[in-house]
């Protein structure tokens, strides 16, 4: 199994109406005081990449709620779908690869529906962002040119957590789906934040992106710092194997720790959830 997307507690607990927040206490989801259990599935995509943000939408609209439909009357409670994926949609970047801001409003609406749809069938959504599992070609420059991240994070990331922090459906943002696929294996490295020498023969990059682990952690660490500055009570997670995410094996490092995040990127708010 590549993706780890395990939400576990130790109680279950159908949410019946959503009129609060999700939040995490002690380790454990809670919602309304109560340990949560969110079971459900996911639905990733309808259309790869096009699914929100001018006017797209409109064009699978009745799918989504169809799977909300199917998710609420088999008993569960949760969704994670995506959003920009690679880039080759949204955000619409200018020619030089800076975030123009153009679709902002529009992708505000369209998730801000279907985030109302969610409510009205009792479904908490996670909200995944980018996509590694393949090559990130249209947006690739965000991971290493600083100043093209920020650009995205100022005119499309901030606006876009202010738009959407009321909604009572919204049950995380997660920053980037397998983020182990486009890190390149074998690098040596001083601090081991950023040594990859426990990753070769894993798979890691098998979308032959070759990108630094440092750069990809920076990439988390500045989405987090600004989703928090945003809205404080903001979950936040990302997805990703084993071998990057735990200490459960031999050859497991937690690359994703508060820690490394903030060595990385600098910002002491960038850090990702722990359920």
């Amino acid at each position: 199994m590549k993706t780890l997307f395990l939400l576990i507690i130790n109680s279950f607990l159908l949410i019946k109406e959503i009129n609060g927040f999700l939040s995490i206490e002690n380790g454990h989801f809670v919602y309304n005081k109560k340990r949560v259990f969110l079971s459900g599935v996911n639905i990733a995509w309808d259309h790869y990449a096009r699914d929100f943000g001018s006017g797209a939408y409109n064009g699978v609209k009745a799918d989504f709620e169809k799977y909300l439909s199917s998710i609420s009357n088999a008993g569960g409670n949760a969704l994670r779908v995506w959003v920009h994926i690679d880039g080759q949609w949204s955000p619409k970047f200018d020619a030089q690869g800076f975030a123009t801001g153009a679709d902002t409003k529009s992708l505000i609406n369209e998730l801000g529906d279907f985030l109302d749809a969610a409510e009205k069938h009792n479904v908490f959504v996670i909200l995944c962002l980018w996509n590694l599992a393949v090559k990130p070609q249209q947006m690739i420059h965000l991971y290493t040119n600083e100043a093209k991240l920020n650009s995205y994070i100022e005119k499309v990331l901030k606006p876009l957590v202010a738009g959407l922090k009321n909604k009572k459906a919204l049950a995380a943002w997660d920053i980037i789906n397998e983020p182990s696929g486009s890190i390149t294996q074998g690098i040596k490295d001083a601090n081991p934040c950023f040594d990859t020498q426990m990753l070769v023969g894993s798979g890691a990059d098998w979308t032959q992106s070759h990108l630094s682990l440092k750069d990809v952690m920076r990439f988390i660490n500045h989405h987090a710092d600004a989703i928090k500055s945003v809205d404080p009570k903001a979950l936040i997670t990302l997805g990703d194997g084993e071998q990057s995410s735990t200490t459960i094996c031999e050859k497991c490092r937690e690359y994703w720790s508060d820690h490394c995040l903030t060595t990385a990127g600098g910002k002491p708010k960038g850090t990702i959830g722990k359920a």
